[in-house]
């Protein structure tokens, strides 16, 4: 079955990842730069429990941070006063709902990922996309306004399609296709070129952004360090699991038909034909402006077992 590319935006469910001992509560006023220095280590994370943030929180803590990790819920009253650094892993457009908080716990500086989608899905005639291209835009452009007119540092980050441990909404999916029937379906060539990310790549972005502090007011493409054609990424999740590739193509006709029979089910509503033509277009960003400032070189897409779900 052929699978459409999901976004690399998601909502996920965060948890606090260690105990704040300071018994302060977060009333009161903005904490200014001279109350709050020296600055501690220690960050609030958004979506800690998302796939980056699998990668990103055990990263942090082995650095000597200290992680508080933010639920929907919030992360109780028992926090530390001074918060300077956050990352907002979650999906972007709710990051404006924590400005408040931030501001009240003396933030400083602010790293937030966003989305390539947000070029990729631009001149997409689906409602859909429109709309996280929209929620995307509005997102960036409130942290921007937000940490400018307080004089805090932020960088926005763009990953690609982003795939690893076996949790993503991409390269898992597919494999899941591939289990279950055996083949995977294309729809003509599948020759769009790709650059998936693995998670551990974009969680190290976020950790040098947290830290090059002689960085700040810019936006940076997560790129994977190669581009293949999404017929070739079929193809390695095939290998990386024993199997001979058994890709078929079908003509766009045939996907129209499929797409209308799929929309009786309630997991595949959320399909369509809009996703399903960007097989064919390249979906490739340049990634050299992250490479140079933060040092980070993703690796190639060189998928492992460990990559993919289990089962």
């Amino acid at each position: 079955m052929f699978q459409p590319e999901a976004s690399t935006t998601e909502i996920l469910e965060s948890r606090v990842i260690t105990p704040t001992p300071p018994n302060q509560t977060t009333e009161g006023s903005a904490l200014t730069p001279a109350e709050a220095a020296p600055t501690p280590r220690v960050v609030a994370v958004l979506g800690a429990s998302s796939l980056v943030g699998y990668f990103l929180i055990p990263a942090l803590q082995q650095a000597g941070w200290q992680v508080i990790g933010w639920s929907r819920a919030g992360a109780g009253s028992d926090l530390p006063q001074v918060i300077p650094y956050w990352i907002c892993l979650a999906p972007l457009w709710v990051f404006p709902d924590y400005f408040v908080i931030a501001q009240r716990h003396g933030a400083r500086r602010v790293v937030a990922l966003s989305s390539t989608s947000i070029e990729s899905k631009q001149h997409s005639c689906h409602v859909s996309d429109q709309r996280v291209v929209e929620q995307l835009q509005q997102g960036e452009h409130a942290l921007r306004q937000w940490a400018e007119a307080r004089g805090l540092e932020w960088i926005v980050l763009r990953p690609t399609l982003i795939y690893g441990a076996g949790r993503d909404r991409n390269v898992s999916e597919i494999d899941r296709l591939i289990r279950r029937f055996g083949f995977f379906v294309l729809l003509g060539r599948g020759q769009g070129l790709r650059q998936p990310v693995h998670a551990a790549d974009v969680a190290l972005a976020c950790q040098r952004a947290l830290e090059s502090t002689a960085f700040s007011g810019r936006i940076y493409n997560v790129t994977g360090g190669e581009r293949l054609t999404y017929r070739s990424m079929v193809e390695q999740i095939f290998r990386a699991r024993g199997r001979k590739p058994r890709i078929y193509s079908i003509p766009l006709w045939w996907i129209v038909w499929v797409l209308r029979l799929l929309h009786f089910f309630p997991a595949y509503r959320h399909w369509h034909l809009g996703m399903v033509q960007r097989m064919e277009s390249d979906l490739v960003f340049d990634g050299t402006p992250i490479s140079r400032d933060l040092s980070v070189h993703p690796r190639p897409f060189d998928l492992q077992s460990f990559d993919l779900p289990d089962g």
